[in-house]
Order: structure tokens, then sequence, then C-alpha cells
């Protein structure tokens, strides 16, 4: 049933969150890989990429020292890590904040 509640258009059914209790709310939302909190922030996505990146730099390292000769391993780094902090990112970086 729509009303119109202080000049707005509302429709009770979408904004009584009562009628749905066994939804929980969440603080963060994934669209597309990308994680944006319910302030706008992408922290979390941040750090995700961050603990990402330090995980391929680790597997770098094991492949070097299995012998994987410099041109490999640039490739494998550009295929990881570059593709994953860019990825999206003129979609997220305008809400990075220094402390990210």
């Amino acid at each position: 049933m729509l009303k119109i509640l202080h000049g707005t258009l509302v429709d009770h059914k979408v904004t009584n969150l009562a009628a749905l209790p066994r939804i929980a709310r969440s603080s963060c939302m994934k669209m597309l890989g990308v994680s944006i909190g319910n302030d706008f922030s992408v922290s979390q996505h941040v750090q995700r990429l961050v603990t990402s990146s330090a995980q391929v730099r680790y597997a770098l390292r094991v492949l070097r020292t299995r012998g994987l000769d410099d041109a490999a391993l640039q490739h494998v780094f550009r295929a990881t890590v570059i593709a994953h902090l860019t990825y999206a990112a003129s979609a997220w970086r305008g809400l990075t904040k220094a402390s990210d």
C-alpha cells in the first residue's frame, strides 16, 4: 500500500523491517567483488586486497625458490596482484580514506 508521508511516497510493505525478523542486517555489501560498507567505506575491500596480495607475494617467493625465471614471475604478478588491484578501481578509489 502506497502512502504519502511528509511529502514522500512510502511503501509500508518494504519499509517495515519488523515484518522480516529472520533477515539480519549487514554492515557491508559486496557488489561485483567490491565490498562497500554501509557508510560507503571500502576499508574492508582494501584490507582484503592487502591480504590477498601478501599471499600472492609469498607464493611468488616460493616459485622463485623453485626456479621460475623473472619474466614468468612478472607475468604471474601482473595476472594476479595488478589485476586484483585495478579491478573496478574506478568505482571504489574515490571512497578510500587515508587510513585505508
